[in-house]
């Protein structure tokens, strides 16, 4: 029997399931693997579309196993057509606004029911193009956990905001999202690394991220006052304390540092902008780490000048912000 093991995908459209189970021979049984993110509802329904019948259905942990067998080849054209048009996009995707045509998005104080353009995922969601768009969490940050990890573990750069800078710059970042709550725990965590006296390794960079992946989410910053950056930082003084429910100061200590960050950052606000959360959230971090550990990281706030501000974008604070070029 045949396995279709894409369990790392982020999404069914770009693994290409449909395209997998069109090349399927009449009664033929297949194994498909996926992970519980992508949910066994869309596996489900992408089978039916192809023509398969599902037999059997198993979830262990974080991964889902179907048994399906092919009954039709009465592909469903239309989704077929649907999925090679996000997969076509995906490869233009915008840095800035909407990531599909690069307008910019409407932000609801109430959930509608959207369709991903990329992967045909249907969920709840507070943020969409004025022309219809939609790009779920997933689609949206593809790849950046990946590019984010690489290269806090790589670098030897000691000054977390060098790292935050260089990674914020990247192409494949998006102008605002929360792969900037990745960036804060990585950049941190790097540099702590790289200073040696916490014993900080690739694994707890690693970890931190996972954990700060798992709370942050769009746009709840402004819906319910917790941005994922906080929490990056949270995450990043988690790992080194070994914070845990059961325990006591590790988990005050961590509760105490994502407050400060919340309202050291609220400072900022007016609007919302990621990349200035980042650089603030950054500077809390390193007040932390002197006041709480004893050591003294390399950073330099007064040198930055936001190259981003040139590109006009309607959440810039402009003169307001602490990062904003300086003009002579």
């Amino acid at each position: 029997m045949k396995t279709i093991d894409i369990r790392d995908a982020c999404c069914l459209a770009t693994a290409g399931l449909d395209k997998k189970l069109q090349q399927l021979t009449l009664d033929e049984k297949v194994e498909i693997i996926i992970s519980t993110a992508v949910g066994e509802k869309m596996l489900l329904d992408v089978a039916k579309k192809e023509g398969c019948k599902i037999l059997e259905t198993k979830t262990e942990g974080e991964v889902i196993s179907v048994i399906a067998k092919k009954e039709s080849d009465n592909t469903n054209k239309e989704c077929s057509k649907t999925n090679e048009e996000g997969r076509k996009n995906e490869e233009g995707k915008k840095a800035e606004n909407c990531m599909i045509c690069g307008a910019s998005l409407e932000y609801l104080e109430t959930a509608l029911v959207v369709v991903c353009n990329y992967c045909g995922k249907e969920e709840m969601g507070y943020v969409q193009c004025p022309k219809g768009h939609y790009v779920c969490d997933e689609c949206h940050g593809k790849g950046a956990f990946e590019l984010v990890k690489d290269i806090a573990i790589t670098t030897d750069e000691k000054d977390p905001l060098s790292i935050a800078e260089l990674l914020m710059a990247h192409p494949k970042i998006p102008f605002l999202g929360c792969e900037h709550a990745l960036i804060t725990t990585a950049s941190l965590l790097a540099a702590l690394k790289n200073e040696g006296s916490l014993g900080v390794s690739n694994e707890h960079i690693a970890e931190a991220m996972k954990r700060t992946q798992k709370q942050s989410m769009p746009p709840y910053c402004a819906l319910t006052g917790v941005c994922g950056v906080p929490i990056g930082i949270g995450a990043a003084f988690s790992v080194i304390l070994g914070a845990a429910c059961p325990k006591d100061r590790e988990s005050a200590i961590t509760m105490h540092i994502v407050a400060r960050t919340i309202d050291t950052i609220a400072n900022d606000v007016g609007p919302v902008c990621c990349k200035s959360f980042v650089r603030t959230s950054l500077s809390v971090g390193y007040n932390v780490a002197k006041e709480y550990f004893n050591v003294y990281l390399p950073i330099n706030m007064g040198n930055i000048s936001c190259f981003h501000s040139n590109k006009n974008h309607r959440n810039c604070r402009k003169n307001k912000c602490l990062y904003f070029p300086k003009t002579v």
